[in-house]
């Protein structure tokens, strides 16, 4: 599948986190559409098989994005939010849960 590739990399201050987001561009046939793809449960975008996904969505002509929502690969234990959710056992890191929730889509 051919594609444009732009990814966009931002971060807020003062946090340890790296959100990217990625837009692949079909560079021909475009259908005039976005499909968004993402993860399930406690997993974002932009990890293994969601690359294959977003080359499905080109394939049909449509423009494809997802987001890690700041979440690292190495920190996805199974789909387990405890791996990249707490700071310590008990202590949850609300800025990370508030990027996966809504700000990684806001910003």
């Amino acid at each position: 599948v051919e594609f444009c590739n732009v990814t966009i990399s931002h971060r807020h201050n003062g946090h340890d986190e790296a959100i990217i987001t990625q837009i692949r561009l079909p560079t021909t046939s475009w259908n005039g559409r976005l499909q968004a793809v993402g993860g399930g449960g406690f997993i974002a975008g932009l990890f293994g098989y969601m690359f294959i996904a977003m080359d499905a969505a080109i394939a049909e002509g449509y423009a494809a994005t997802s987001t890690n929502a700041g979440i690292y690969a190495t920190d996805i234990n199974g789909g387990d939010a405890y791996t990249w959710a707490s700071l310590e056992p008990g202590n949850v890191d609300t800025h990370r849960v508030e990027d996966f929730a809504y700000r990684s889509l806001g910003d």
